[in-house]
This record gives structure tokens, C-alpha cells and sequence, in this order.
């Protein structure tokens, strides 16, 4: 999913509701949902390589002042 798509989600629903706002942020852990845990940290920017691959290997995180062609990700948590 491209953060685009994932924001522009995320803006539909809060103007659907603007009381979603105030609510906590969860992640499921795996396409099952078999746990869930609370997103505890703002996103940042990553270098990685595998985005075809299920597992992603975080060559480096990126300042977000310095986003350029070697950004690949965003990492939510």
C-alpha cells in the first residue's frame, strides 16, 4: 500500500466522523489478527530492501528533512 492511499484512508474516515481522531492507534501483528498492540511511535522514513518479499530488511532510517530517491518506506511503528 502506498502512504498516499493509507493517508488518504485515514482523512475519509475522519471527515466521516471527526470523533475517530481521539481514538488509540493499533496494529495487528499478523493478517489474521491474531494479537494487537498500540502503535507507541510517530512514522518515520526508511531505507529497505525485500518491499516484494514478507519479510523487509531496514538498510537505514532516514531523517524526514532529508527524504530523497533512496527513501523506499514508511514505517508506522
Amino acid at each position: 500500500m502506498k502512504a498516499k492511499d493509507y493517508v488518504n484512508n485515514l482523512v475519509e474516515m475522519l471527515k466521516k466522523d471527526p470523533q475517530i481522531g481521539e481514538l488509540e492507534v493499533i496494529y495487528s501483528q499478523d493478517d489474521e489478527g491474531n494479537s494487537y498492540q498500540k502503535v507507541n511511535f510517530h512514522a518515520c522514513l526508511l531505507k529497505t530492501k525485500g518491499l516484494k518479499n514478507q519479510y523487509i530488511d531496514v538498510e537505514i532510517q532516514i531523517d524526514e528533512d532529508e527524504i530523497d530517491k533512496n527513501t523506499t518506506a514508511l514505517c508506522i511503528n
